[in-house]
């Protein structure tokens, strides 16, 4: 996790600055990520070690190829490309709904597992259901572009916070694993929608010199703050009240999140500048 905010981070304004669509790229990776998962999922059936032996495989022949592109050219700024002036608070908001979106994202996510072991499903099911998640992400990738120039960034977030919170929703009632399979579909208008209607506000809407500054405050908050809450706060809980009151109870969070969010942005649009683009 901790190299995709740096790699995004330095692939996304040199596609901008190109004129070429980071939807794609996204696609090759999204569709690397599925195929890595279903891998994993049957590997498991052998054990705990075939995981292990295969992120080595793959974390090597990563570096190998990364070995091959040119290194040590140093991008130096002036004081004049640094723009210290404060974010809008359109930025803000936004943020602080991506975070809250992610973190219930983060917890479905990180005990998926014990949700798929509590209803006794086969070992293998975690990693089918997390290749299927991926999966489901290419069709948005497909028409990321269209569907954000229809809808807007804001609404588009708002989508996706509602769709996270239904979908923990109705998977902490899913009893037969095939619906259990067909609900983490809905993944594909969870985290991609919310994530890319942050991601591009920000590229659209700043100028460079403001973009690394609030590219450092939405992954710190998203990939640090938001998968800590999920993953220690959502522990706490199940221990609690157990993993499906929890899973539930998430999900009508998250919709209810979702509801307050967008009555505050049509508030804001009517009074202020915000706008839902």
């Amino acid at each position: 996790m901790s190299i995709i905010p740096i790699a995004e981070s330095v692939v996304v304004p040199s596609l901008r600055n190109r004129g070429k669509r980071f939807d794609r790229v996204r696609l090759f990776g999204t569709i690397g990520y599925s195929i890595t998962a279903l891998i994993s999922g049957i590997m498991l059936k052998y054990g705990f070690v075939s995981i292990f032996i295969m992120a080595t495989v793959s974390l090597s022949t990563v570096a190998l190829v990364s070995r091959t592109y040119p290194t040590g050219r140093k991008l130096k700024r002036s004081d004049e490309e640094i723009d210290r002036s404060s974010l809008p608070l359109q930025f803000y908001l936004l943020l602080l709904a991506g975070v809250a979106s992610i973190t219930i994202g983060a917890f479905g996510s990180t005990f998926l597992p014990v949700l798929t072991s509590e209803r006794g499903f086969d070992v293998s099911s975690a990693g089918f259901a997390f290749s299927l998640m991926a999966f489901s992400e290419v069709p948005f990738l497909f028409f990321a572009e269209k569907v954000v120039e229809r809808f807007g960034n804001t609404r588009l977030l708002v989508i996706g916070i509602f769709a996270t919170g239904l979908r923990w929703f109705l998977t902490s009632m899913a009893t037969s694993f095939p619906i259990f399979l067909l609900l983490q579909m809905l993944h594909g208008i969870n985290y991609i929608v919310v994530y890319y209607s942050v991601m591009n506000y920000i590229h659209t809407r700043f100028e460079a010199s403001k973009t690394t500054r609030a590219l450092t405050i939405y992954w710190m908050s998203t990939t640090g703050l938001s998968y800590l809450l999920g993953s220690v706060l959502g522990g706490v809980l199940i221990r609690a009240f157990g993993i499906v009151r929890v899973y539930t109870a998430t999900g009508i969070t998250g919709m209810a999140i979702a509801i307050f969010f967008s009555l505050l942005f049509a508030a804001l649009h009517k009074r202020t500048a915000f706008t839902n683009r």
